[in-house]
């Protein structure tokens, strides 16, 4: 990497990043409207359908091509241990008070910025080589609030959150709009769809409940800009147990968010994307980003 690009500011990296993959960025509508809503919402994504459509799933070829010898199948009295973890896990995010006042304070912060006369000034950015972690943190807050101005609030929000010593995970249940929208992803619809698969199998086999764990890695073309910027591969723990003929299917998808250090390569924009997460890694190496967890709960209805 030459030097002008090692001292490329991160909130120009990721707005060049965002103008790359504007075209693939969640309608910021759709989460503003509804960002501290736990009730049912249909956000607009990529134009790709919740898998899970009136019990069924809607590629039935992909179900039965699914390779589920990775997938850590378990049965019985391990899957029920799963499930009830996953709901008790699931109503505490419902009572995360605190995470909805701090998603309502950052959407605050980001009018008050796209209003400011300094949304587009860069020169409060220091420009040492070498920054203290007050100098990253200050940095990395305009870039949370560039974020949430290009149509990125969960990824804003995300970045924000590690800006701080302690930070607390983020929780979103099932049937807020932060769930719904990444319940319409295709990088959902990749891990559903073998999921009904090993429900069909439990269901042949005589079982009432059955559990799974699997991962997916996040594309700007699989899961929107603002979960690509937030998640990275994220790994899947699921449920579901057979109620009145029916199966009630839960599913936890989690990510631990930090930033590691990549290579560079020379395309464009390959090559602005790990810019990014580089300058990111400085500030997670000098203590001003603090990795967390992020945990988004789903909820589904099958009958195979």
């Amino acid at each position: 990497m030459n030097n002008s690009s090692k001292l490329l500011k991160p909130v120009l990296a990721f707005s060049l990043l965002s103008a790359a993959f504007m075209p693939y960025a969640i309608s910021s509508n759709t989460i503003y409207a509804d960002s501290l809503s736990v009730e049912a919402s249909t956000p607009i994504t990529n134009g790709v359908n919740n898998a899970w459509t009136d019990g069924t799933v809607n590629n039935e070829q992909l179900k039965e091509e699914a390779d589920l010898s990775t997938w850590n199948i378990r049965y019985d009295d391990e899957a029920k241990t799963v499930l009830k973890s996953i709901k008790s896990n699931n109503i505490s995010a419902l009572k995360a008070q605190a995470q909805q006042e701090a998603e309502a304070k950052f959407l605050e912060e980001v009018q008050q910025f796209q209003s400011s006369t300094n949304a587009n000034d860069q020169s409060n950015f220091a420009a040492a080589a070498e920054k203290t972690k007050a100098q990253y943190r200050s940095d990395f807050n305009l870039v949370a609030l560039s974020l949430g101005s290009f149509s990125c609030p969960f990824a804003g929000q995300a970045l924000k959150n590690s800006l701080q010593d302690s930070p607390s995970a983020l929780d979103y249940a099932a049937g807020s709009s932060r769930s719904n929208a990444w319940s319409l992803t295709s990088a959902y619809t990749t891990v559903s769809i073998p999921i009904a698969k090993a429900i069909d199998n439990a269901n042949a086999a005589g079982k009432t409940f059955v559990s799974g764990d699997s991962s997916v890695a996040t594309s700007a073309g699989n899961a929107g800009l603002d979960f690509y910027l937030a998640l990275g591969k994220v790994s899947v723990s699921w449920a579901a147990e057979k109620v009145s003929g029916s199966w009630k299917v839960y599913i936890h998808t989690y990510d631990k968010y930090d930033f590691q250090d990549k290579t560079v390569p020379s395309s464009f924009p390959n090559n602005i994307i790990a810019i990014a997460n580089n300058e990111g890694a400085k500030a997670q190496a000098a203590g001003a980003i603090v990795p967390y967890f992020i945990h988004i709960y789903t909820q589904q209805n099958y009958k195979p």
